[in-house]
């Protein structure tokens, strides 16, 4: 773990796996968790990258848009598969 975190050039290998962890919470109640690796990530961004970029685009969008509805959780995760940004993820919709 130090040669992680130390900043100094010391001929440390790099890490061998590196995890994105997102996680979603409202009032402190995790509503969506996600672990993304970066290897597939990098591997994803070399094919289609516009749609990676995206996906990240729609993530924030969505959690940004769901703070001001109802239902937090299902507008959410609806918003995330369709991109519409519903109360109680069925009622006045917008797109994000």
């Amino acid at each position: 773990m130090a040669g992680i975190l130390d900043t100094k050039q010391n001929g440390e290998d790099p890490p061998k796996k590196v995890i994105i962890k997102y996680i979603v919470e409202a009032d402190g109640v995790p509503i969506y968790t996600e672990h993304l690796d970066v290897d597939d990530l990098e591997s994803e961004m070399t094919t289609q990258s516009d749609a990676v970029i995206a996906g990240w685009g729609r993530r924030i969008k969505c959690a940004i848009c769901c703070k001001k509805k109802s239902g937090f959780g299902a507008c959410f995760i609806r918003c995330l598969v369709d991109g519409k940004c519903c109360d109680s993820g069925e009622r006045n919709c917008k797109d994000v």
